[in-house]
């Protein structure tokens, strides 16, 4: 655990120390917008007497940008993110994996969300050089899961939350360090002193978050985001 937090501590310092040195050349700015995230669960007809299938759970996110032109067309921006990950279910023996004691009425939903810190580099592709011009993008990202909790939710016109239990993460079925890629199209507007921003991602994590061999059980995070975002350009100097 030790060396990824090193790990995430080193690739947050890279973030900052390309800001110091390139920032005079090229924009920063700020993203906001909700995540529609999802789990994939492998072998679930088989986990069908532990497990109802996951539904949507939405959340936010909110991060900085630097984006850093390589052509007229075409562009990286780094981003470091708050994002907000998990998924509803309905079945009171599948969360009693998350926390002990949980009980679970009919008509009760359990929204487990987990709290994440990721940085990705997005590779942005416009096509085209108008002032309003879609563009295509692909990233890598890598996140750590800072803490995670089960909310216990009743519909009754709007979500009312009953109680709330945090997750330890610190349990051996959990993986913090989650390491995925997204990729999605968008549309950018360009200003004299910036950019604006909105864009559609879908993406897929290539590690397991939840990993309970006494269930055989694995999950992996998915969502579709959805953001939008603003840039500036810094000065020269």
């Amino acid at each position: 655990m030790k060396c990824i937090h090193a790990q995430f501590t080193l690739l947050l310092a890279f973030f900052f120390c390309s800001f110091i040195q390139l920032s005079a050349q090229h924009s920063l700015g700020v993203r906001t917008g909700v995540h529609f995230a999802d789990v994939s669960v492998p072998n679930l007809e088989v986990l069908s007497d532990i497990i109802s299938p996951p539904r949507t759970n939405s959340g936010g996110q909110f991060g900085i940008l630097m984006n850093f032109p390589i052509s007229d067309r075409t562009s990286i921006q780094t981003e470091l993110s708050y994002i907000q990950k998990g998924f509803r279910v309905s079945d009171a023996v599948f969360d009693q994996l998350f926390r002990e004691n949980f009980t679970n009425d009919l008509g009760i939903d359990a929204k487990t969300t987990f709290h994440y810190l990721e940085f990705s580099p997005l590779l942005k592709v416009k096509l085209g050089e108008n002032r309003f011009t879609p563009y295509f993008a692909f990233a890598p990202y890598v996140g750590y899961a800072m803490s995670g909790n089960i909310k216990e939710e009743v519909n009754i016109i709007i979500n009312i939350t009953l109680n709330q239990t945090d997750i330890n993460l610190q349990k051996e079925i959990y993986n913090r360090l989650d390491i995925g890629a997204m990729g999605g199209f968008g549309l950018q507007l360009d200003f004299k002193s910036g950019f604006a921003f909105t864009d559609l991602m879908f993406g897929y994590s290539f590690v397991d978050f939840v990993d309970n061999p006494e269930v055989q059980l694995t999950m992996r995070n998915l969502g579709v985001r959805w953001g939008i975002g603003i840039a500036f350009f810094l000065k020269k100097k």
